[in-house]
């Protein structure tokens, strides 16, 4: 967008105020238009515009509009009542009293809120514009003051004045889309949550407001002669949103610009003659905006430039294009703006005998925005309870943990925003995705209280790749507990990452052979992680699960692990090999960790399980 500031007063702006009968071909009181095939409208002196009924394609319905007359396809630029046309027979009448009224074939008012007194004639001026003028030769209505989709040259929109963009090429009703200009002089484009004309988020603004001194805000927006659009300031300065280049000739072309279907809000030009007997053109953009509608249309509500369950690209023209989501089609054939309806619902139960990779396939969309996140301190974060947050994942591994949970509709890769998977609409949404740490119930520490604990860490019980661990005890007035106290000793990426899985995953399990997670400390550099050793028989060499687990399965003691589990006893075999892929998983250094696909045929037996090295360098801990 170019914008540039003109000190100078625009006289064009007055230009539709001159005296009337000197542009116009006046419309008598007593005439009246019937909306049929052979109904002649109202043209303008050049014959450049007209007004009058024109039949909606492939329907038996009328719009009462105001066109272009001259060129091919008589582009429509103001019309009535587009949320309801009017039927065959229906008339538009400027009675002998002064009235002037829409009324369908048996007579009954369709249009009441155009009804005007006191009118002397009507006139359909070379600038487009249709008025209808009292006796003292004023305006008392002009289609230039009620724009509907789009404006021409010499009109102006004032505060508050508004475009709607209309459904789709043949279809009137009021679309998706509006522009207005706000009272702190702001002109805007926004969704609308239809049928009302709630305002979404902005995705167009000129920054024309200024709250310290309102004469530096817009107040007018001005489409002059000379085919440029500006905003106009309240200090007499003129703000030029089109660029030069963009426009043409202007005695040579014709000009409106439109709040398109899309919308884009687009300038076009139009020769006005033909070159060698035949329109070399129709019409031309020369300037819109916003330049990539389907990345600047991001708030969170709203269905998005192309309805619910849908996404959108660019064509070469900087054209919407909509798609609906893989097992989605459109829920009007004829309107793409209107969304997608899923295909076919899944069930759960559908999963019970087949495999999942069967009966789905995953889809990948790029670049597509997920609205429901907001943000919590420079973190995004599931905004609705029917997400889940699973951190950190591959991108292989959030697909296979989507496709083998039934209850799993969209998985979400948060650093290149991609869709990955869809399933029913119905079920519970699982949100998969890398963030910082979950709310949790878990107590948080300072580091000076587990300093303490630890007694300045003096007793070292392990240590791994990035962390050390020791042995502390927490204190209350009513108990003591013994506790594990995991230090990172160097904060590099991977054990930032390290830290952040095990707060999240072991801090929201919970199981009478696992090691409780009660709490962390996250102070600047300083992250370390709190466990419980109340199981411990995590003996000393039983204090840390990890360990323990490894030292029973060298030395040939599973049978320690499951105690009186008699169906864990009565397959020591399948219980061993459960073991080995538990301590694959849990590899202090993450490049030997299985893949979510290698864990699957692991635990299926497909794939031998090879002897697993020990989780951390020490194996004991004593």
């Amino acid at each position: 967008m170019a914008i540039s500031i003109h000190h100078h007063v625009t006289l064009v702006l007055f230009l539709p105020l001159l005296t009337v009968a000197d542009q116009t071909s006046n419309i008598s009181l007593g005439t009246s238009l019937v909306a049929s095939n052979e109904s002649s409208p109202w043209q303008s002196p050049s014959g450049e515009f007209a007004f009058g009924f024109r039949r909606i394609q492939n329907q038996d319905v009328y719009l009462l509009a105001v066109w272009f007359n001259k060129i091919p396809d008589k582009t429509i630029v103001w019309y009535a009542n587009g949320d309801s046309p009017t039927p065959r027979g229906s008339k538009i009448e400027l009675t002998t009293d002064g009235q002037f009224k829409l009324t369908g074939p048996k007579g009954q008012e369709i249009w009441p809120e155009s009804r005007v007194d006191g009118v002397a004639y009507a006139a359909m001026l070379d600038t487009g514009n249709f008025v209808l003028v009292s006796r003292d030769s004023s305006y008392v209505w002009e289609s230039f003051k009620h724009p509907t989709n789009t404006i021409l040259p010499t009109q102006l929109l004032g505060i508050g004045s508004k475009l709607f963009s209309q459904q789709t090429e043949n279809n009137y009703s009021k679309g998706w889309f509006q522009l207005r200009l706000t009272t702190d002089g702001d002109l805007l484009l926004n969704p609308i949550a239809l049928p009302t004309e709630f305002a979404y988020q902005s995705y167009y603004r000129t920054d024309t407001s200024d709250a310290v001194d309102e004469m530096n805000s817009g107040y007018q927006l001005v489409f002059n002669e000379s085919g440029y659009i500006n905003v106009l300031l309240r200090n007499r300065n003129v703000v030029t949103l089109t660029k030069k280049t963009a426009v043409t000739r202007t005695g040579e072309y014709y000009y409106r610009a439109t709040l398109d279907s899309d919308g884009i809000f687009t300038q076009y030009a139009h020769p006005k003659t033909r070159t060698n007997g035949r329109w070399v053109h129709n019409w031309i953009p020369v300037w819109l905006v916003p330049d990539d509608i389907c990345s600047d249309v991001n708030g969170d509500a709203g269905s998005g430039p192309c309805g619910f369950n849908s996404y959108c690209r660019l064509d070469e023209n900087r054209r919407l294009i909509c798609d609906c989501l893989p097992g989605f089609f459109l829920r009007d054939a004829n309107n793409k703006f209107n969304g997608c309806k899923q295909d076919t619902s899944q069930s759960c139960d559908q999963q019970r005998n087949s495999k999942p990779e069967d009966l789905y396939e995953m889809k990948e969309i790029s670049n597509t925005y997920w609205p429901l996140l907001q943000k919590k301190k420079n973190t995004y974060w599931p905004s609705s309870a029917n997400f889940a947050q699973l951190q950190p994942l591959s991108e292989d591994d959030c697909s296979t943990l989507c496709l083998h949970d039934c209850n799993c509709v969209v998985a979400v890769i948060k650093e290149v925003i991609s869709i990955v998977a869809f399933f029913s609409y119905q079920k519970r949404h699982k949100l998969v995705g890398n963030s910082s740490i979950l709310e949790t119930n878990l107590r948080i520490f300072t580091f000076n209280e587990l300093k303490e604990s630890t007694d300045e860490f003096r007793e070292e019980l392990g240590r791994g790749s990035f962390e050390i661990v020791y042995r502390g005890v927490i204190s209350s007035t009513t108990s003591r507990i013994y506790v594990a106290v995991k230090k990172l000793d160097r904060l590099l990426q991977e054990g930032e990452k390290e830290f952040k899985t095990e707060v999240t995953v072991i801090g929201q399990t919970h199981h009478k052979n696992l090691v409780k997670l009660i709490g962390f400390c996250d102070e600047g550099s300083y992250k370390l992680l709190v466990k419980s050793l109340e199981m411990a028989r995590e003996n000393d060499e039983e204090v840390i699960l990890t360990g323990w687990v490894y030292d029973c399965y060298k030395q040939r003691r599973l049978g320690k692990l499951v105690e009186d589990d008699e169906e864990a006893r009565n397959d020591m075999k399948k219980m061993e090999r459960l073991v080995m892929v538990a301590i694959w998983c849990i590899q202090e250094d993450p490049s030997l960790r299985p893949s979510m696909r290698m864990l699957t045929q692991m635990l299926e037996g497909i794939v031998q399980v090879p002897v697993p090295p020990s989780p951390t360098p020490f194996t004991s801990l004593v």
